[in-house]
């Protein structure tokens, strides 16, 4: 009988851990189907639904990031497509799905659907398991592509920045290399559909002005929006998802670079096109202030020659004079410097490099480099001054073509920037001979054979960042 008794006991204890463990797989599995398949509806989503139900576009437009970020308006500008731009963040892959089971309900001619989805948060969704979230990549996303072949699926990924994937946890970096990787092989069997992705470009990730709370500014988001539009330089495929994904992770296991905290300064840019062909923090200005934190105003101008020359508005010296008038209240900064890059366009215009008969001469290049700094100097005699020689061009046979009886070749005004510089006593930076961009590179930095790309302007600005950091000044 105790025998007996012994067993039963045994076997409610079986019976209980038994129960015990399929009620907490069941919450479990619940709790994991409400992460990854069930998503909120807030005002926001309700709006966007109702939206679609009544739209007539050729597009939709959906993102799990920063949807407020883009611009609907811009595929009307760029592509004349009109579309349904969702302001809510999507969740997860069935909150995705919901949104293209109500567009293409209600719409059966959807030229593009344009999304920002990201692979590294879904397959965190999912626990990083593979086997699991392709699954859904294939119920929610693959099946609406493969049942509408004539619309084009164009995804976005997202590109964070350099500190916020050194950040990770060890382990996680591996993780998002491999969600990306998974995804661009889940994609390869539609030919409707494209993944963009810019992560791999130093200019983007490494310059933390880009960036705000993780996520890519709104108008860099922009700006790489008109990437995708542009050409298809920045598909990731199978084919090339190892040497994109490989780039991105040499940069991350980099030893990050140190740079000068510049943040008590103040960097005023008078200069050409080379300084203005990026914006915003893609620029050269843009990019010494994001390496360094200095307060920066970028004064370039296109098509603006250092020297004077008739019928000109603009020149160095205008130029000078004009922020000397207008703009020098407004500089507050412990420190001042006034950075100045000409020299192309004094090139292009045949305009003499220099004159033996008079140094001062402002319709010369020389001449107006050292009236201009001159005059910076006696209205702020303890501003640091930095000379930028001009930049290699392609054109005209690398710069080797005189363009007027006066004017000189491209090394004529290298040459004259760097001595003027030494001659005022102030710094200079050759552009021309160091920086890298030459005959050989210089399809990989310049957009035209002579304006500097994106490559082009945040290598040229962090060579200032590094010039600073010599210069060993102190801060007291």
């Amino acid at each position: 009988m105790k025998e007996t008794g012994l067993k039963r006991r045994i076997l409610f204890i079986l019976f209980g851990c038994l129960l015990l463990c399929a009620v907490t797989g069941a919450s479990l599995l619940l709790r994991f189907d409400r992460r990854v398949h069930h998503f909120h509806s807030d005002e926001t989503r309700r709006t966007d639904m109702t939206a679609l139900a009544e739209s007539d576009c050729d597009g939709l437009l959906l993102s799990m990031y920063s949807p407020e970020a883009f611009d609907g308006e811009d595929f009307r500008h760029y592509r004349d497509i009109s579309v349904a731009q969702a302001f809510h963040a999507c969740e997860n892959l069935a909150d995705i799905g919901d949104y293209l089971a109500q567009g293409f309900s209600h719409s059966d001619s959807l030229r593009v659907v344009y999304m920002g989805l990201d692979p590294y948060a879904v397959s965190r969704l999912y626990r990083h398991h593979a086997s699991l979230y392709i699954r859904d990549y294939e119920k929610y996303l693959i099946s609406y592509a493969q049942a509408h072949p004539d619309t084009g699926f164009e995804i976005l990924l997202p590109a964070r920045s350099l500190e916020t994937l050194r950040e990770l946890p060890e382990g996680e970096y591996e993780e998002l290399v491999g969600s990306y990787r998974n995804f661009v092989n889940i994609c390869a069997s539609c030919e409707n559909v494209k993944v963009y992705f810019i992560g791999h470009e130093k200019w983007l990730t490494a310059n933390p002005e880009n960036y705000e709370d993780a996520c890519c500014k709104p108008a860099v988001l922009h700006t790489l929006l008109a990437f995708t539009f542009r050409d298809d330089a920045y598909v990731l495929t199978a084919d090339n998802a190892e040497e994109r994904l490989g780039q991105m992770t040499e940069l991350v296991q980099a030893e990050p670079m140190s740079y000068p905290d510049l943040s008590r300064w103040c960097m005023v840019f008078f200069g050409d096109s080379v300084l203005v062909n990026c914006g915003g923090s893609f620029s050269i200005p843009g990019v010494v202030e994001g390496l360094t934190g200095a307060q920066t105003y970028n004064l370039g101008v296109s098509g603006v020659a250092a020297a004077d020359t008739v019928g000109a508005e603009l020149s160095l010296n205008r130029a000078v004079d004009r922020f000397l008038e207008q703009d020098a209240e407004g500089l507050k900064a412990d420190r001042i410097c006034f950075v100045i890059e000409f020299g192309l366009n004094d090139y292009f215009g045949g305009i003499p490099a220099d004159s033996s008969d008079n140094g001062w001469d402002v319709t010369t290049y020389g001449g107006a480099l050292r009236t201009g700094i001159r005059t910076l100097r006696e209205s702020y005699p303890d501003a640091e001054i930095l000379v930028l020689t001009p930049t290699y061009t392609a054109k005209f046979s690398g710069g080797t073509e005189k363009l007027s009886g006066e004017g000189g070749v491209l090394t004529d005004y290298v040459e004259t920037a760097v001595r003027v510089a030494d001659e005022m006593g102030v710094r200079c930076i050759n552009n021309y001979a160091d920086s890298g961009i030459n005959a050989d590179s210089y399809e990989l930095y310049l957009s035209d054979q002579t304006h500097p790309n994106e490559a082009g302007a945040y290598l040229l600005g962090e060579r200032i960042a590094k010039s600073v950091a010599k210069w060993n000044i102190s801060e007291e």
